[in-house]
């Protein structure tokens, strides 16, 4: 039994520990759920293979097959119809200096259009090639890889524009393998060879070694990088990271052992998509959680930011972004 003093004694300790309780609740992390992902107005049913800011609220977005151009202007909330482009599989879309925007696959050009996609151009590759990745290079060129069909078996492929001729010219590589993925990180281009990431330096024209083998089996389909750390995503769950700007990777731990194929970053989140899902990591140094989507079956195919918020596209016409709750 409390007599009348205990029980204001009890109450006093219960009012000051509740509050403690409730900042240990916030720090374990019960009270900070991953964001609810919501769908929104893609205006298509089609595989949305590709999603690329352009600037500001800004963004553009490729079906899979046909090569629909979708655009949107308020964020990516809503998406309409902008035009088709011929290549037979759209496989990369870039956005440039000076509001370029670059869109290949395969085919014996690159299409590029100067006034954010209102009127588009094509510039002829030396060879007919399927282009996977475009970046920009800290001159201002821009530099494609990918796989050419030249003879025999696929082989590694890159083209580099000329800056005197605006013509696309062959670069040697050091390896046969098809080239998936590249990104410009501290003024040096960095190439995925299946599983091996090289680092080429247009300075010297050298390459140097960074990570991996061969042999490994591993396939590397995207890299991005936010300071001095990267992220690489591949087939079969494979993630690698980087804390050194890209010097050198190590593998690590996966939440999937399916097929991973964009990753994006931005300060100190980043986010993973592909065959199972999305993936969110809010730090630098912690571990991926799965984002719930609701009303989605099926690949995710792309990633990117959209003035600071990211946004996934993927199979039956999926754009998605975070909503508020």
């Amino acid at each position: 039994m409390l007599y009348k003093g205990e029980s204001v004694g009890f109450t006093r300790i219960l009012s000051r520990v509740l509050p403690l309780l409730l900042v240990l609740f916030i720090l374990l992390g019960c009270g900070d759920p991953e964001p609810r992902w919501g769908r929104m107005n893609s205006t298509t049913s089609e595989s949305i293979r590709l999603v690329q800011p352009v600037s500001g609220d800004t963004a553009i977005a490729v079906t899979f097959r046909t090569g629909r151009v979708l655009r949107t202007v308020d964020g990516g909330r809503n998406w309409i119809g902008f035009g088709e482009f011929s290549p037979r599989r759209v496989e990369a879309i870039h956005a440039g200096i000076n509001g370029d925007l670059l869109i290949a696959g395969y085919g014996p050009s690159i299409l590029i259009s100067s006034d954010g996609g209102e009127i588009w151009g094509r510039k002829a590759l030396p060879s007919t090639a399927m282009l996977f990745d475009i970046a920009t290079l800290p001159d201002g060129r821009y530099y494609a890889v990918g796989k050419h069909f030249a003879s025999g078996p696929p082989e590694s492929y890159a083209t580099m524009i000329d800056t005197t001729t605006q013509g696309w010219v062959d670069v040697d590589l050091p390896y046969t393998e098809p080239t998936l993925a590249t990104a410009v990180h501290g003024g040096k281009v960095y190439v995925s060879f299946g599983g091996m990431i090289q680092s080429y330096d247009p300075s010297d024209s050298t390459w140097h070694f960074n990570y991996g083998s061969i042999e490994s089996g591993d396939i590397i389909l995207d890299m991005a990088f936010s300071g001095n750390s990267g992220l690489a995503v591949g087939k079969k769950g494979l993630i690698l990271v980087t804390n050194n700007g890209g010097r050198s990777w190590k593998s690590t731990s996966s939440m999937t052992d399916q097929d991973l194929f964009a990753v994006e970053m931005s300060a100190n989140e980043a986010w993973i998509c592909g065959d199972g899902g999305l993936w969110h990591r809010r730090s630098t140094s912690g571990s991926f959680k799965a984002v719930p989507l609701t009303h989605h079956q099926g690949r995710l195919w792309d990633l990117a930011m959209i003035n600071g918020q990211p946004v996934a596209v993927g199979d039956g016409g999926m754009i998605a972004m975070p909503v508020k709750n």
